[in-house]
């Protein structure tokens, strides 16, 4: 299912040029009700870079997809796309709260990480996960192919 995504984003947009091995999500319980138990993830980066204004539309579609590969009203899977920058790391979500940003669309930016001192630094509201210094190191290395910094 997961490759099957990754594959549709790649049509819609570019070729993937990074994509993470499975690894376990072990750090909510929030998904397993719907999702079920035993989750894994996946990162994947695309060779094309997009315009910060994009990442609604990107949204949008992996929303879509999430929708057409439900069984009986329930996900089979949650993609949450982000943007990567030479500064942050910018999470796509359809849920407000304090430290969000309103883009358009029911879409907010949830500054997830920023990037200071030659690391990604964590905030307040960062995601346990995402707080991990193997997320941080992933990021790091897709940030440097990218920009080559």
């Amino acid at each position: 299912m997961i490759n099957s995504c990754i594959e549709a984003v790649a049509k819609e947009y570019s070729a993937p040029d990074f994509v993470s091995g499975f690894l376990d999500f072990e750090h909510t319980h929030y998904y397993e009700e719907e999702l079920g138990d035993g989750l894994k993830r996946r990162f994947a980066a695309f060779t094309d870079l997009f315009d910060r204004d994009d990442l609604v539309d990107v949204k949008k579609f992996t929303n879509a997809l999430e929708v057409e590969s439900s069984v009986d009203d329930k996900r089979r899977i949650n993609i949450d796309p982000g943007f990567l920058s030479v500064e942050n790391f910018i999470l796509a979500t359809g849920k407000n709260f304090t430290h969000r940003v309103y883009m358009r669309d029911g879409i907010y930016a949830d500054l997830t990480l920023i990037f200071t001192k030659n690391d990604f630094c964590e905030l307040d509201w960062t995601y346990p996960d995402y707080k991990g210094r193997d997320i941080k190191d992933m990021l790091i290395k897709i940030r440097t192919a990218a920009f080559l910094v």
